[in-house]
């Protein structure tokens, strides 16, 4: 595949790239990057898992084209379930001018193609495809919880209150996103607005520019780099841990320069906790002193009240607007 080459002149944001193969020997980075800027690179060079990501991108470009009548077969329950398809044109309630969104996606949940729940329909030519999705599922969602394993070690609390509630073989809201973005360029759109993502880790695999974060209080481009991941947190590992980790603010914008000339398309998988798994910050950060950062999604929700994952999630997902 060959992209334009990312332009110079655009602010980019100063973000960390962490070699996969040094992830521990990087732990204090990891932290420090998880708890500031709250993205880092992760340079997967000689994984499996790119290779993957760069063959469900041709895919994703395929179930894309299909009729937009064909697409809708499979579009989410708002409110129920974020399984399937999503059209653009959704407004999201982050978006103070009420712009509909410019972006479509397939979510694919993992407990779907790993028989651990009973499946949706899926569009066939996606789902012929489901020992790759099934592959890089378990790729991502190892990799999400090495990170929550280091994060753990240097917030001085066992690795497992951490993976333990992000189980790959045990049901929840995990699942594979397939984007697509159109070029809007000059137009009133927007391809994603501000928000946070609701889990514990997301690994974004994408090929062009377009997501933006929050940096010295100016919105700054996010460079795509060959072989690397992009990683950042969710709320719900930040609510864990009572705000001792940061949820960043991001968005989806046109790409820059020659780059918005193409569609965009993104490969990403949200590690989320498991179904079950308490919503509430984890003992040992509910006594402490280590400064708090903001969740960036909350919600009204009655006193005394804990929440399973799989409704705070649903709660989170309605705020937003999905």
């Amino acid at each position: 595949m060959s992209f334009p080459v990312f332009p110079e002149g655009v602010p980019i944001a100063p973000i960390s790239s962490i070699k996969y193969s040094e992830l521990n020997k990087s732990a204090k980075e990891v932290l420090e990057c998880c708890s500031t800027v709250g993205f880092f690179y992760l340079d997967l060079s000689g994984h499996s898992i790119t290779s993957k990501a760069d063959e469900i991108r041709e895919i994703a470009v395929s179930s894309f084209r299909l009729p937009a009548e064909e697409k809708m077969k499979y579009h989410l329950q708002k409110g129920v379930s974020l399984a399937g398809y999503k059209a653009p044109g959704t407004v999201k309630k982050t978006d103070e001018t009420h712009r509909p969104d410019t972006t479509e996606f397939f979510n694919v949940f993992t407990d779907h193609i790993t028989g651990t729940t009973d499946s949706i329909q899926y569009p066939p030519h996606l789902i012929e495809h489901k020992a790759l999705l099934k592959q890089f599922s378990q790729d991502a969602h190892a990799i999400g919880n090495e990170i929550l394993s280091v994060l753990a070690d240097q917030l001085s609390i066992p690795s497992s209150e951490f993976t333990s509630r992000n189980s790959f073989s045990t049901s929840s809201q995990s699942h594979i996103r397939l984007t697509h973005k159109i070029p809007h360029e000059g137009a009133d759109a927007v391809g994603l607005p501000s928000h946070t993502d609701f889990g514990s880790v997301t690994v974004l695999f994408t090929w062009l520019g377009g997501l933006q974060i929050q940096h010295q209080g100016e919105w700054k481009y996010v460079k795509p780099l060959k072989n690397h991941a992009i990683i950042n947190l969710g709320d719900a590992i930040v609510h864990l841990t009572n705000g001792a980790l940061l949820s960043a603010k991001h968005r989806v914008v046109d790409a820059p320069k020659e780059q918005n000339k193409l569609d965009r398309y993104s490969v990403v998988y949200f590690v989320r906790p498991n179904n079950q798994v308490e919503m509430k910050p984890l003992e040992r950060f509910l006594n402490d002193d280590t400064p708090r950062k903001r969740v960036g999604g909350k919600f009204e929700q009655e006193e005394g009240v804990v929440l399973s994952a799989e409704e705070w999630i649903r709660r989170r997902a309605a705020q937003l607007g999905s």
